[in-house]
């Protein structure tokens, strides 16, 4: 279960990372 939530956290941080990418161009 901790390697799914971890998984989870990481996928939306990249999600968001992705999201403030196209909102700075």
């Amino acid at each position: 279960e901790k390697l799914t939530n971890d998984y989870s956290n990481r996928i939306e941080a990249l999600l968001k990372a992705k999201e403030e990418e196209v909102m700075a161009i």
